[in-house]
């Protein structure tokens, strides 16, 4: 537990925390029989439309992408990712960093999920384990 996907520190007092994830296109629910049409519907939708999407049922359950990102823990998958990263922050790693440096670095900590090889979502949170910016797109 509390192992770190990236980790970046610098001179300039920056200390970046990362969580990478990946959504192959073929884990959700997008119309199309094949790879390519689904990889081009993906690439016009808007954020809200890609946090909206479904998981096929499989791997990583039935709810949307927002859902295994951020949402409640009333299914098993729901809000995976942002208790991976929590639990990061909360690691001894990070937190032995943000006691000795506490105000001289530039702490940040980032969920970046690449889905579809098509798209990026990223969304930060803070030293607190709690949301600080809305979801983007890379």
């Amino acid at each position: 537990m509390g192992r770190v996907d990236l980790l970046v520190t610098n001179e300039k007092g920056l200390y970046t925390v990362i969580e990478f994830k990946n959504i192959p296109l073929n884990t959700l629910d997008i119309e199309g029989r094949i790879i390519d049409d689904k990889a081009k519907l993906l690439e016009g939708m808007t954020l809200k439309e890609i946090l909206q999407l479904r998981f096929d049922g499989n791997k990583r359950g039935s709810g949307t992408i927002q859902d295994w990102f951020d949402g409640d823990d009333q299914k098993k998958n729901y809000g995976e990712v942002r208790k991976q990263l929590q639990e990061y922050i909360r690691g001894s790693t990070v937190q032995k960093e943000i006691a000795e440096v506490a105000g001289k670095k530039n702490f940040r900590a980032f969920a970046a999920v690449i889905v579809g090889a098509r798209q990026m979502l990223m969304r930060e949170m803070g030293a607190d384990g709690k949301w600080v910016d809305e979801f983007q797109l890379a």
